[in-house]
């Protein structure tokens, strides 16, 4: 699956910055996905998890607070209050 360059920022820097295969963010009318080439929008965000899949197939979750999410030209933004990873399961 291809990629495309994703960030999640909040205040006080960025919890990640690096290409991904997919996203599924916490919207406020109910969760969303982006995938490459997904057309550009701007969806506000609500407080709950951000399951992401890295460049190399690994499954990331984040738990975020409420933001913005912005898509354009396969790159994405998450802009957060706050972000915390999840720990790592093997």
């Amino acid at each position: 699956m291809a990629d495309y360059a994703f960030q999640i920022l909040t205040p006080v820097g960025a919890v990640y910055d690096d290409a991904v295969q997919s996203v599924v963010a916490p919207g406020i009318l109910g969760s969303f996905g982006v995938l490459l080439n997904h057309a550009p929008m701007i969806a506000e965000t609500a407080v709950g998890d951000v399951v992401l899949i890295d460049k190399d197939g690994k499954t990331r979750s984040y738990a975020v607070g409420e933001g913005i999410f912005e898509v354009s030209h396969n790159s994405a933004l998450l802009l957060v209050d706050s972000a915390t990873e999840a720990d790592a399961s093997s």
